[in-house]
């Protein structure tokens, strides 16, 4: 198992080994960066229309990524705990607008997309 797997699992992301498997991928190609201080923005924060559901893999990419920032666009309105560089915002990945401002404020190293499938 990997660092960037046992991190998801701890945190029940649906990317770990438990369920689809993509952490491995993942590490893969961003261990590099691990101890860099980047900008991971993904699209989707999980938990459908429901408040208090989602943010697992936004919490495990700010434990992989110590010294990064990480910036999340969901669609739905959520209850979240203030965290520490963690950054969400709402609104639809086909709002382009919002995507570019998102993009020129964060500058992001990492795009992800976890959003609608």
């Amino acid at each position: 198992m990997n660092e960037l797997d046992e991190i998801g699992i701890k945190h029940g992301t649906d990317k770990s080994s438990v369920h689809h498997n993509y952490l491995v991928h993942y590490e893969k190609v961003l261990k590099h960066l691990k101890d860099e201080p980047i900008c991971l923005f993904e699209l989707g924060w999980g938990g459908y229309t429901f408040p208090e559901r989602g943010g697992q893999s936004v919490r495990m990419w700010r434990e992989y990524f110590q010294n990064g920032r990480i910036v999340c666009l969901e669609l739905y309105e959520k209850i979240t705990p203030l965290e520490n560089r963690i950054h969400l915002y709402r609104g639809s990945q086909i709002d382009e607008i919002l995507i570019l401002a998102l993009m020129k404020q964060f500058n992001p190293t990492v795009v992800l997309d976890d959003a609608s499938h």
